[in-house]
């Protein structure tokens, strides 16, 4: 289903005034380097994670569009993002249920402010604003992927793998990815009575292990289960080996990550929508 129809881009990097992209269910932006390809996604990230890149926040001095900061000095040097959605079922007939849009302004100390209307811009109810907000700030969860992948790029995967398990609800949603860390932490805590009483004893200090997955998920290693043969020094005779997935390939291994990502976004789709950003030479199957 088609969310949002149309994005408004406004002073944001290479974009000039009201630049405007329509929406498909499908959207592929090709084009030459330094063509904007990259400003339309890193846009829509700031709209609705506040950051540019991954792992970068906003910064005015950086994201403004710099013809605009350089001929009209005297002008506002405000950012401007719209997004129109759709019509839909959002439990305010007559209200935001028949489409609305969502602006978000940047300001150069670095704030923003949220502002609502119907699709012909006129004011909306103060209900119809709250639940526009919700939709905006709950119901989307925009993922992006950037087009250099490091190592903070993994780990954060691994952690919404592990925000994802905790989300589970009461009806058992992802109820087995979380009874598996717990069964891992049970695990952890076990192995540890020993060393916690003998602390108790020689220091009188009774510890309880806490187990973090958010740290444990980071420093998470996978071995890859197809052996290499491998022929040590000095020696004819050939062993089969595991690797480490960190030392495979690049593509082997973002095809590794895009598929967790893959994997999240079929447990998180019952709870809200979601969108999938694929920068260059990112896919999912």
């Amino acid at each position: 289903m088609k969310y949002i129809n149309r994005v408004i881009i406004t002073k944001f990097r290479s974009f000039g005034t009201n630049e405007t992209i329509d929406c498909s269910d499908l959207n592929i932006f090709s084009g030459g380097n330094d063509s904007g390809k990259s400003n339309i996604l890193k846009a829509l990230n700031l709209f609705f994670n506040s950051e540019t890149d991954f792992n970068v926040k906003y910064n005015s001095e950086r994201d403004f569009n710099k013809w605009y900061r350089d001929n009209n000095e005297r002008g506002e040097r405000n950012i401007s993002i719209k997004l129109f959605f759709s019509k839909g079922n959002f439990y305010d007939k007559g209200g935001i249920n028949d489409g609305f849009i969502a602006e978000r302004v940047f300001y150069t100390n670095g704030g923003s402010d949220f502002n609502f209307s119907d699709l012909l811009g006129k004011e909306i109810s103060t209900t119809g604003i709250k639940r526009a907000n919700a939709i905006v700030s709950e119901k989307i969860q925009y993922i992006y992927i950037p087009a250099i992948r490091d190592l903070n790029f993994r780990e954060a995967v691994q952690r919404k793998i592990q925000s994802v398990a905790d989300s589970s609800d009461g009806r058992g949603k992802n109820s087995s990815l979380k009874d598996a860390l717990n069964a891992v932490s049970i695990g952890i805590k076990d192995e540890l009575k020993e060393l916690n009483q003998y602390v108790l004893d020689v220091m009188g200090i009774e510890v309880e292990p806490t187990v973090n997955f958010t740290t444990l998920l980071e420093s998470l290693s996978f071995d890859t289960s197809e052996k290499i043969k491998i022929t040590k020094r000095k020696s004819k005779n050939l062993e089969t080996q595991s690797v480490a997935l960190n030392s495979r390939g690049d593509g082997i291994q973002m095809h590794f990550f895009l598929s967790c990502y893959g994997t999240l976004l079929k447990r998180i789709r019952s709870t809200c929508t979601y969108g999938v950003i694929k920068n260059r030479k990112s896919h999912l199957n």
